[in-house]
């Protein structure tokens, strides 16, 4: 369910706007490297020993943040170029979370534990993951009867005419790509709730692949 959850991302990127991603698994990790530096005790990272519901509010916002330049970035390419633009991204995100020492290095980050509710609490795991996965499937299926929806499989028709049409076409492929680094980063969250560690071999190139095979 986590892996699908992330992956919902990928559908979502992919049907609705034509744009082919291989950075959600980044993103996910991006959202678990938080929690990690935010709430771990030992070992490497931050240890900045938050309160960890705090630290899933500063994960989202911060896998948000993230998506959100990665998307401005690649907003202007399609296609192939998009996804080897996206390849990249997960390519230095590994490198990233490796060779900075302080937020990781190439260990990782380990003895994570969740918040009391589900600490010890596997089940209440499941039943969470599956309520967000039904959440963002109900999401992902409103979304698309809304205007920004309709817009996006516009822009995945026809860019062009879109543009003609007055609609900001950049503005809605990184818009869309914000909304699923936010779902990727949900499932980030209970990615290193329920392994209770995280290491930069988590972002890197095979899981990515991994991620869009599922998806």
């Amino acid at each position: 369910l986590i892996l699908g959850l992330a992956a919902s991302s990928i559908v979502f990127l992919s049907s609705y706007v034509g744009m082919v991603s291989f950075a959600q698994y980044l993103l996910l990790g991006v959202a678990s490297f938080t929690i990690g530096n935010c709430v771990a005790e030992s070992g490497k990272g931050l240890k900045l020993g938050l309160n960890p519901w705090l630290a899933v509010v500063l994960a989202l916002v911060i896998t948000t943040a993230v998506a959100f330049v990665l998307g401005a970035l690649a907003s202007r390419t399609t296609g192939i170029y998009f996804l080897m633009l996206t390849l990249t991204y997960a390519v230095i995100g590994y490198y990233v979370f490796g060779q900075v020492t302080s937020i990781s290095g190439f260990g990782g980050i380990t003895g994570v534990n969740p918040p009391g509710l589900f600490n010890t609490h596997p089940v209440r795991v499941y039943y969470a993951v599956l309520a967000l996965s039904l959440l963002a499937y109900a999401g992902f299926r409103g979304l698309r009867r809304t205007p920004f929806g309709l817009s996006l499989e516009g822009i995945r028709d026809d860019s062009v005419r879109m543009s003609s049409l007055g609609f900001n076409v950049p503005i809605h492929r990184t818009l869309a790509f914000t909304l699923a680094g936010f779902v990727a980063g949900f499932a980030g969250v209970f990615n290193i709730w329920w392994h209770r560690q995280i290491a930069p071999n988590s972002v890197t190139l095979c899981p990515s692949i991994d991620l869009f095979i599922v998806a």
